[in-house]
């Protein structure tokens, strides 16, 4: 999916700037050279997959394959429990945006920068019927477990608020604890940044991009240095955006989704989509590529191989198993061993990964296991 992602930019970046040649190139260095995102490269993590499949969904539409747009968007859509939320603010949000921009007098609808006229060819009633039976196949069996055992479709929100589960008391011995860790799994959310403020919006352009304990920092992983050489170039283009009442779509999905990422969890993981566009937005520009700046990049990129390789030269050499954690160890011995007639009793949270029948008995704790038995 990492190498998925680079293919779809890069992609997207040659359908509107087939004369940069040199900007194709460093929109891809300029992720690889994203701390965020390199280190990530190895972890069987979604985070990559949504970011994969949003840029994959805009390369669809702009090959107007609409069936492949709505499968992706649909898998983007379900990725996680917070995705049909974020989509569809942001949706609503880019839309709003255009409608007030166009109120005030902007004119010009641009994608990179260059003026585009936006014609959808698809049968909106037939793609309308695709996406809600996809939904249905993609996000059905997350939502009918999720109204089965919460009653609410989109654990863990909604809890205790939303109860599509006539069956289920909210007071019961049952739900409480259910409740319980829907609320321990929201309050994630805090648990990054410093605030919400206007001093805090400030300082947070600068801090998720260094490190400030070890390698990670308060928003958890470091952007890094494309970020920084792009920052300046994307404000000036957002301010000359704006001087000129021109709409740009990229730049609007930039702001919409960084603002909701702000409200939500604060976790530079999250942040993958509106960087990437603002890499693109600034690389299609070649005025930016500056010798600094294409020096900065390979510095970038020159020193997040030598993090990665650091990070990973201790497992060079070992086999699949030696690398794993001593919890993944211990789960792989106990099903060679374990009587699978009966529930064992488990303890930790990583209990929910288990390949036999379990009872754990940390499930009140957990935001893994809400049943056990």
């Amino acid at each position: 999916f990492a190498f998925g992602l680079m293919f779809v930019v890069f992609r997207i970046f040659n359908a509107f700037n087939k004369d940069n040649s040199l900007g194709r190139i460093f929109i891809v260095f300029a992720i690889l050279g994203s701390h965020n995102i390199s280190i990530q490269m190895g972890i069987a993590m979604l985070d990559i997959v949504i970011c994969y499949l949003f840029f994959a969904a805009i390369d669809s539409f702009i090959k107007k394959d609409y069936f492949l747009l709505f499968v992706e968007f649909n898998f983007l859509f379900w990725s996680k429990s917070f995705m049909p939320i974020m989509m569809t603010l942001l949706f609503a949000g880019v839309l709003v945006s255009i409608f007030i921009f166009k109120k005030i007098g902007f004119k010009n609808v641009t994608f990179f920068l260059e003026d585009i006229k936006v014609k959808f060819n698809g049968n909106i009633k037939g793609l309308a019927v695709l996406f809600l039976a996809l939904s249905l196949a993609i996000g059905g069996p997350f939502i009918a477990k999720s109204i089965k055992y919460t009653g609410s479709p989109l654990f863990p929100f909604f809890v205790g608020d939303l109860n599509f589960n006539p069956s289920l008391d909210m007071k019961s011995d049952f739900m409480v604890p259910i409740q319980k860790v829907s609320k321990k799994i929201l309050r994630t959310k805090d648990q990054y940044g410093s605030g919400r403020g206007p001093v805090e919006f400030m300082k947070h352009l600068w801090l998720i991009a260094v490190p400030e304990k070890s390698v990670n920092n308060r928003y958890d992983y470091p952007v890094g240095l494309p970020y920084l050489l792009c920052f300046g170039p994307f404000v000036y283009l957002l301010f000359d955006s704006f001087k000129k009442k021109r709409i740009e779509i990229c730049l609007i999905v930039t702001l919409v989704y960084w603002g909701l990422w702000w409200m939500g969890s604060q976790q530079t993981r999250f942040l993958y989509i509106p960087i990437i566009c603002m890499y693109m937005i600034v690389i299609s520009q070649k005025r930016f590529l500056t010798s600094i700046f294409q020096i900065g990049i390979l510095i970038s990129l020159l020193l997040i191989s030598i993090s990665v390789f650091r990070a990973h030269k201790g497992d060079f050499g070992k086999s699949k198993y030696e690398v794993l954690r001593q919890k993944d160890k211990d789960l792989i011995a106990m099903a060679e061993e374990v009587d699978r007639s009966k529930p064992a009793n488990l303890d930790f949270e990583d209990a929910a990964f288990a390949s036999f029948p379990i009872t754990a008995t940390n499930y009140y704790n957990s935001v893994f296991v809400l049943k056990t038995n």
